[in-house]
């Protein structure tokens, strides 16, 4: 016997396999008894106590040349939406809307007063931009009317 070189075929691929979590090893072990089974799949949910459902997953999501495949990924989704206001716009119109325009002494229960005023005519008479242009007490109407013909679509 000859050797040609002291390098065995594919030991850089065994040095390359990925340090499994727990629950990917446990993955792992229901493909090895699923492939050792003949591919019985109803077989290793029973042997697991797993359900077909969450088995397909994980057979779709599965790579055998990707063991990292069987990782948990994340609930976070891959886009989130931005809020449409800053804390700093809802200052500016605070500011320009009340503080810059009130003659108050700012006297804690003066200001109080002038302060409930404010946000009476906020809600209820000043048209916002981000709700379409409506009032927001017109808005949560409009939104409770919608929640109501939905509920009655569901009942007929």
């Amino acid at each position: 016997m000859r050797i040609i070189s002291g390098i065995v075929p594919g030991v850089s691929r065994l040095a390359s396999i990925p340090e499994l979590s727990k629950k990917a090893r446990q993955r792992l072990k229901w493909f090895d008894y699923y492939k050792s089974r003949g591919c019985n799949a109803r077989l290793t949910c029973r042997y697991f106590g797993i359900s077909p459902q969450t088995f397909y997953r994980w057979k779709r999501r599965y790579n055998p040349g990707h063991l990292e495949s069987l990782e948990d990924r994340s609930h976070r989704p891959q886009h989130v939406r931005q809020p449409t206001y800053s804390t700093e716009r809802a200052h500016r119109t605070h500011t320009e809307e009340f503080y810059e325009v009130t003659d108050s002494s700012f006297d804690l229960s003066e200001l109080r007063g002038e302060l409930l005023e404010r946000e009476e005519v906020y809600n209820t008479v000043r048209p916002h931009q981000a709700l379409g242009y409506v009032t927001p007490l017109k808005f949560l109407e409009q939104q409770k009317e919608y929640s109501r013909k939905e509920d009655v679509s569901l009942i007929i």
